[in-house]
């Protein structure tokens, strides 16, 4: 038994050594927290979380409309294009709609793309255009011109 008391009298030593206070639970926790062992984890688990839109297949009714609205456009129109577009990840393709709006810069017959700005949108891929009538659309067609 006369362990038991050493013991007793070395734990006393200790605390009374040990001049700074106790951390709390929390602030012990905030220094762990710069250290991430799965870095990368939850980005790549937010990926594969987002849920890749299907391609609309338009009917041969829309695909004629389509086609006579891209017969209308002019290089120099303002114009509002919702087209599909993917991108690749480690886990696939996810696709989605994007709308992209401005001045029509080119159309290619040969590359069958349309150019807004400085995005390039495959025909193909374009599911709805929206010519705005804009009072300066000619003035400013006229200087890309």
């Amino acid at each position: 038994m006369a362990s038991s008391g050493d013991d007793r009298i070395t734990w006393y030593n200790y605390e009374k050594q040990n001049h700074r206070p106790r951390m709390d639970k929390s602030s012990r926790a905030k220094i762990f927290l710069p250290f991430n062992a799965l870095e990368g984890l939850y980005e790549t688990l937010e990926e594969k979380e987002v849920k890749s839109e299907k391609r609309i297949e338009l009917s041969d009714d829309e695909a004629r409309l389509l086609n006579e609205k891209l017969l209308s456009l002019k290089k120099g129109d303002s114009v509002t294009v919702t087209y599909y577009t993917f991108r690749l990840t480690p886990h696939g393709r996810i696709g989605t709609y994007l709308t992209q709006s401005g001045l029509l810069t080119g159309i290619s017959c040969e590359l069958k793309t349309l150019r807004i700005r400085d995005t390039v949108i495959p025909i193909a891929d374009i599911l709805h255009i929206d010519k705005r009538s804009d009072p300066g659309s000619t003035a400013q067609r006229q200087r890309i011109n």
